[in-house]
């Protein structure tokens, strides 16, 4: 009777880390924090469409050695195609600064699962969009991540802000944004820290982790325990 116990205690273990609940990120990796009711004068519009990038706000984050390779990205967006987001793009840059791009580390886009996550944001519902992602392990240091989404309309989209309520990682709370869409006043522009009339937010991004193997092996092991308890 006790193995059938721990494996089902396990198996709660395992799930609690390799689930992320809506509106967060798995304890492995990267969150911005939860979405707030208010909003800055100038939203942070997050807009991409196949053939050209029409806005993405970077928010920085940390990641620690051996932290595992990634395997999800996304972040809280709401505007006027609510709920209707069928693809998103990504970046994850290194050495920026305002005026300066940096370098790009890795980059990606494809057809994002979207749920709603119970946020509201200047009245709007918030979404969750995420896109599973394969080949990216990043070496332990400061990065710079953002994501824009688009919708048939392609009307766009704005991620959502936070104070950082609920975040994951020391990076959390530092209001440090850069906002691109191209042209000239907004090539990298600080936002964070002040900046803008974005003083006290950052984006509400996250970025998980692939579960690791030994987790794996305690899901397997759960659901053995499942199958004899029912026996």
């Amino acid at each position: 009777m006790q193995q059938p116990a721990l494996a089902s205690r396990l198996l709660s273990l395992a799930l609690f880390s390799a689930v992320a609940p809506v509106g967060s990120a798995m304890a492995s990796g990267f969150y911005g924090g939860d979405p707030y009711a208010a909003y800055p004068n100038i939203p942070l519009f997050a807009g991409y469409q196949p053939a050209s990038i029409v806005g993405m706000a970077y928010d920085d984050f940390d990641w620690p050695a051996g932290t595992g390779t990634i395997g999800m990205v996304g972040g809280n967006f709401w505007g006027p195609s609510v709920g209707s987001f069928d693809s998103a793009y990504w970046e994850i840059r290194s050495g920026m600064s305002a005026g300066n791009g940096g370098t790009l580390v890795a980059s990606g886009w494809g057809t994002p699962t979207v749920s709603a996550t119970g946020f509201t944001q200047g009245g709007s519902a918030v979404w969750r969009v995420e896109l599973a992602i394969t080949g990216v392990t990043l070496a332990s240091g400061s990065y710079w991540f953002a994501m824009a989404v688009d919708d048939p309309a392609h009307s766009g989209a704005f991620v959502a802000n936070t104070t950082g309520v609920n975040g994951i990682g020391p990076s959390v709370g530092n209001n440090a944004l850069l906002y691109d869409n191209g042209t000239s006043f907004w090539n990298f522009r600080q936002v964070g820290a002040g900046g803008d009339g974005y003083a006290g937010v950052d984006a509400s991004y996250f970025i998980s982790t692939v579960p690791a193997p030994g987790v794996l092996a305690l899901l397997g092991l759960g659901g053995l325990g499942t199958v004899r308890r029912r026996r």
